[in-house]
Order: structure tokens, then sequence, then C-alpha cells
């Protein structure tokens, strides 16, 4: 179980994060990522008071069908429904693939 959060873009109704995160599968269970949005009035990331724009749920195995070693842009449609409201919107996301059993990652770069 992975929970990671976005930092919180101010006035903004189109956001553009930039953000990169990495994530291990291991190959013993299905390669499924979920998304929860939430729009964040307060400034801050706190739960029950941000107002809930959608889930997005993926398959990394159909995201990255062609080529594993670029990366591969989706866009997914918001679903789902949360204390009466039903999502809006869609996310895009983009993924790649590292084949190589062996990843160094970098702080500050």
């Amino acid at each position: 179980w992975l929970d990671e959060k976005t930092r919180v873009i101010q006035d903004n109704s189109n956001p553009y994060w930039n953000e990169c995160f990495l994530v291990a599968l291991p190959s013993s269970i299905p390669p499924v990522i979920k998304l929860s949005v939430y729009d964040s009035d307060a400034g801050t990331i706190s739960n029950g008071t941000d107002d809930f724009l959608g889930h997005a749920g993926f398959d990394l195995a159909q995201v990255i069908s062609g080529d594993p070693t670029r990366w591969n842009k989706s866009t997914i449609a918001l679903g789902g429904e949360e204390n009466g409201k039903a999502a809006t919107g869609e996310i895009t996301i983009n993924v790649r693939a590292y084949v190589d059993p062996v990843v160094t990652i970098v702080e500050g770069v």
C-alpha cells in the first residue's frame, strides 16, 4: 500500500503537478494503480475538508503495452461518488517501466 500526496496548487482549476513517484510492484500482484483526487480549498491537504473530484484506476500492463522503455501518456476519466458528490474531470498520467532490476535514486535532482 502506497499513500503518496502531491503538493497543493493554489487557485487553479486545471493544475499541472509535474511530480514523480517511483512505485516498485512485485510480480506476484496485479499491476493496478488507484488514484483519489481531491480539491483543497484550505491550501493544505487535510482529511475530511477537501472536495472530492474522483477516483481513477489503471492497469500498468495496459498503459505500458508498447515499448516499456519509453514514457506512456494516458488520460483517464475520474469516476465514483463520495458523500453524494459525483466525480468530475479527468487526469493525465505519464508512466514508464524500469526493466533494469537496479534503480538508483538521487535526491535533489
